[in-house]
Parts: structure tokens; C-alpha cells; sequence
């Protein structure tokens, strides 16, 4: 048996393996570089476009170091500002006085020739008060422009004696008239700025002037009184003084030179015009 065996296996043994490479002629030739070369890569799908975005906004330049940045310009006072606030500088009448209110008070005493028409009417004393306030105007006038009453007191006087009347026994008489006078400039004031001499300012008042008058008259004639005789009067006239400030301290010194004219038409001074000059020094308060 085994014997037999082996002889069947011998037999069989060369068929069994000539049988596949029989198989391999007939199969088609396969290039082996075919089998290992990677299939072509699929085409991926086409993705939808992004939506366009909206253009930037163009940044604002930046300003070069170069240029320098303008200072801001303030807008101009109001009107109501420029009325109200008084300046800064400048006497201190145009600063409205101590307080701030404009008020002036000067009191002033001069004398001078109460009447230079009437022959032998004489020189005359003379006080005043003079009460004033520097209207708040706008600016540039400001407070140089005031509103100004002025009360005074003079009384010029004149004695004479007279001769040649045969109705008296020595044919003489002698006599003294009298004028009080109570009068009131009623007008305003200007001072005119002088920014080169801070402590001076020039001025010009002018006004109408009203005069309330008592003529006292005496007389005698050979060592016998007349007795007295007095007439009362109310009179218009204008006033016109020149005068200048020198300010120091709370106020300022003035000095002036004041003129008067008008009409007096009475039983003693009848048809009569009436021009006086006088003098006066003061000192003009500002509060």
C-alpha cells in the first residue's frame, strides 16, 4: 500500500502543478504599476460665494505733527453782559465807583462875578452839590456819560451911591441890593477818555439852569433908613461849565470854571440879562 501510494503521488504531483501556470497563460497580462497608481482624486463641489461685505469707512485723516491745533475763539459777550459788567480797568468812575453803582456826590465852593451886565453887582460866594449818575451805556461809552443836577447857592450884592436928586434934602442917596440866589443845573456830564493820562479826564456839563432869587434892597439918605424892600423871582436860564478830574483816592479833585445866562424881568432888575462867571474847586465822591 505504500508503495502504491507513492507511485499515485508521483504521478499525480505534475499535473497538479502545471495546471495553475496553464491558468496564468490564458489570464490577461495586468501591468503591476496599474494595480499601485492611486485612483484620480474626485473633484470637490463647488462651494456657494460669501456674500459681499459692505465697503469700510474711510478712516478720518490724521492731522500731521506739523500743524498746530487753533485755540478756540469765545463767543462775543451778549448785549445784557456789556451793559452790567463794568470793566476792569480805567478810573474808577468808569468802573462804576466803590460799589459799583455810579453814583457821584461832589460838594464844591468857588465865588466869582455873579453878573457881569448889571454895573455894580459885584463878586459873589458860591457852594454847590452836585449830584450825578454815570449811566450804564454800552461800551466803548460806558459810565463817561452822567446825568447831573446841581444845587448852589450865591448871592452876589452891590452898593452905590447916588446923586443928583433934588427931591432929597442932601440931593444923594446911598443903597445896598442883594441877590440870593438858589439855583439848579439840571443836565449831563461827559467826560472825555484820555487813555495816555490815566488820572486826568477833562468834562463838559451843560444843562438848564433855574433860579429862585430874592432881591433884598436898602437904602438911606441923610443918615434916614429907606427900610427894606425885598422882591421874590423865579427864572429860566442855561448853564455851561469846563472842568477836569484828578483822580486819586475814592474819588477825584475837580476844578471848574462855570458860566450862567438868562433873562430877569422885574420891578428891580427889569429887562434885565443876567451872565455870570465862577470858579469852583470840589472833590467828586464815586460809589
Amino acid at each position: 500500500m505504500h508503495l502504491r501510494s507513492l507511485i499515485a503521488l508521483a504521478v499525480v504531483t505534475p499535473f497538479a502543478v502545471a495546471a495553475p501556470s496553464r491558468a496564468q497563460a490564458e489570464a490577461p497580462q495586468v501591468d503591476v504599476e496599474d494595480l499601485f497608481e492611486p485612483p484620480a482624486p474626485e473633484e470637490p463641489a463647488a462651494e456657494p460665494a460669501p456674500a459681499p461685505s459692505p465697503p469700510a469707512e474711510a478712516a478720518p485723516p490724521t492731522p500731521e505733527a506739523s500743524e498746530p491745533t487753533p485755540a478756540p475763539v469765545a463767543p462775543p459777550a451778549p448785549v445784557a453782559t456789556q451793559l452790567a459788567a463794568p470793566p476792569a480797568h480805567g478810573t474808577i468812575a468808569e468802573r462804576g465807583g466803590l460799589f459799583g453803582l455810579g453814583l457821584a456826590v461832589a460838594p464844591k465852593l468857588g465865588g466869582g462875578l455873579g453878573n457881569v451886565t448889571l454895573a455894580g453887582l459885584g463878586g459873589t460866594f458860591a457852594a454847590q452839590l452836585e449830584l450825578g449818575w454815570g449811566l450804564p451805556m454800552k461800551l466803548p461809552l460806558g459810565r463817561d456819560l452822567q446825568a447831573t443836577t446841581v444845587i448852589g447857592y450865591s448871592g452876589p450884592s452891590s452898593s452905590a451911591t447916588v446923586d443928583g436928586d433934588p427931591r432929597l434934602p442932601d440931593g444923594s442917596f446911598s443903597y445896598t441890593l442883594t441877590v440870593h440866589q438858589l439855583d439848579v443845573v439840571w443836565g449831563g456830564l461827559y467826560r472825555i477818555p484820555l487813555d495816555a493820562v490815566p488820572w486826568l479826564r477833562p468834562y463838559v456839563l451843560a444843562g438848564m439852569r433855574t433860579v429862585w432869587s430874592w432881591t433884598v434892597i436898602g437904602g438911606e439918605a441923610g443918615g434916614e433908613p429907606f427900610g427894606s424892600y425885598v422882591e421874590s423871582a423865579f427864572d429860566l436860564g442855561a448853564a455851561l461849565t469846563l472842568g477836569a478830574d484828578f483822580y486819586f483816592g475814592p474819588g477825584a479833585l475837580l476844578l471848574e470854571l462855570q458860566t450862567t445866562v438868562g433873562y430877569a424881568d422885574r420891578f428891580v432888575l427889569r429887562d434885565a440879562s443876567v451872565l455870570g462867571f465862577e470858579g469852583a474847586v470840589g472833590y467828586r465822591f464815586f460809589l
